[in-house]
């Protein structure tokens, strides 16, 4: 599937937390992650001492679901990824009040913290007029492409992300795809695209493609323009392929 890192960005420009493995869950469109980066040396303790962790939590009330993932190409390579979503902003004041959220912190505390480097928290909020999320399936590889987008070009990003999804809908596109914003913790504008892969083979370009779809929708002219305004609009790009670490999801699905 990189026919969205293809078309939308080597078309124009020199060339994501995304949403997770599993289909997209019902629900808000808030997202909690979490990237952690283990100490040099301690990568297997930081493992054994998560997956604990993760286990601990299913078994003590933790009433939220979290996907694990593990970064396989781009920077950050030794980091994992944890992210929870389908959330309202409303539901982070009931999970971090209570007896858990202190048992949870101990616990992390006592066992965790001594291999962790560093850490950073993100909110994320999905977009789901621009996204055609997978309903049902399991995609245990996603590939990550975050955009720095320019101050002042937002708009001209968003319209014509709008007017490119729009016209991949009309023709029929199968792919599944997702965009999220970062609102919280990261540097914005901040916007990720997610593709989805049930393995290696998924990530090849779809026919017909991407360009060759809008093209029919919209015409030759008009697609050029929207291309070209969804990539000038960007000031630079980042791109990850993760897999789905069942063994430190919670809870861990047998």
């Amino acid at each position: 599937m990189r026919f969205f890192l293809k078309s939308l960005i080597l078309l124009a420009i020199p060339f994501a937390f995304f949403t997770g493995a599993q289909a997209q869950d019902e629900g808000g469109n808030i997202a909690f992650h979490y990237a952690l980066t283990p100490k040099p040396g301690h990568e297997d303790q930081f493992r054994d001492a998560m997956e604990g962790h993760m286990k601990w939590r299913a078994e003590n009330g933790d009433s939220w679901r979290w996907n694990a993932y593990d970064v396989i190409a781009g920077y950050g390579s030794n980091q994992i990824h944890f992210r929870s979503w389908g959330h309202e902003w409303a539901d982070m004041d009931a999970y971090q009040s209570g007896e858990f959220r202190d048992a949870a912190n101990a616990h992390f505390q006592e066992n965790v913290a001594e291999h962790l480097k560093k850490g950073m928290m993100t909110v994320d909020e999905d977009d789901n007029d621009i996204s055609a999320w997978p309903t049902e399936g399991y995609y245990p590889l996603v590939n990550i492409i975050g955009h720095h987008l320019k101050n002042g070009k937002v708009r001209q990003w968003y319209d014509a992300a709008k007017a490119i999804h729009g016209a991949l809908q009309a023709g029929g596109f199968e792919n599944h795809y997702g965009f999220s914003w970062t609102v919280a913790g990261g540097k914005e504008p901040y916007v990720t695209l997610v593709l989805f892969a049930e393995n290696w083979a998924g990530f090849a370009d779809p026919d017909p493609s991407v360009y060759s779809i809008v093209v029919e929708q919209l015409g030759e002219e008009e697609a050029q323009k929207q291309f070209q305004a969804f990539s000038s609009a960007i000031k630079s790009s980042q791109s990850w392929i993760l897999r789905h670490n069942a063994d430190l999801s919670s809870p861990r699905e047998e």
